[in-house]
């Protein structure tokens, strides 16, 4: 009989009409979703977008702590920099002042070294002016002197030459033999006679140059 059915089903054509409405409470178990699992379902997504932005504003939020914490530390050092460089160019000015105190006297020192000097170099000069004349007076006195002992040395060896040559003269004259070894010989007046004048001629030269 139900195969009959069946088959007189399927003779049947299908219309959208000829299926029954089913209702609500008709629908399958597995279409019916409890209420927990709907909560559990939007919690599941809700949570995220909620907690993320806390924790991302959590993470910022420590890290703009430990940017301020280190502001903090480099503001305290670079405080205590500048601390020590007003400390330091305090020093710098006092022993500025110092320096330009100590420059102050030494330049007032200096100039009255300076004027002690050139009075003293006035004396100097005024004490010098008498040496420098007897000294003057003395170099006179002196190329006088080389003067008259050059015409000496030539007078005299002039006449040790005469007398050299009268001697040989007296000799040729007598018919006297020359004496070898005879240091008082007629050469050897000649050989003083010439060493005399040449010494002459080298003090006349002296002289001169030293003028």
């Amino acid at each position: 009989m139900a195969t009959m059915e069946t088959k007189m089903n399927t003779d049947i054509p299908y219309t959208p009409d000829a299926e029954p409405q089913r209702q609500p409470s008709e629908l399958p178990a597995r279409q019916r979703y409890p209420a927990s699992l709907h909560f559990a379902f939007v919690a599941g997504i809700l949570l995220p977008l909620t907690v993320l932005p806390w924790v991302l504003s959590k993470r910022h939020t420590a890290s703009l702590r430990a940017r301020l914490k280190e502001s903090e530390k480099q503001f305290k050092d670079v405080h205590l920099d500048w601390r020590t460089a007003l400390l330091e160019l305090d020093m710098i000015r006092t022993q500025q002042t110092r320096l330009v105190d100590e420059v102050r006297l030494l330049k007032q020192e200096l100039a009255a070294a300076k004027a002690q000097s050139a009075s003293m170099h006035t004396e100097v000069l005024a004490a010098q002016r008498p040496l420098k004349e007897e000294a003057r007076r003395a170099r006179e006195e002196i190329g006088d002197l080389r003067t008259k002992q050059t015409a000496s040395l030539q007078e005299v060896g002039q006449s040790l030459g005469s007398v050299a040559g009268f001697m040989q003269e007296m000799e040729l004259h007598l018919g006297l033999e020359r004496r070898r070894g005879d240091h008082r010989g007629i050469e050897q007046l000649r050989k003083t006679a010439v060493r005399l004048q040449e010494q002459a001629g080298d003090s006349s030269i002296a002289s001169r140059q030293q003028r």
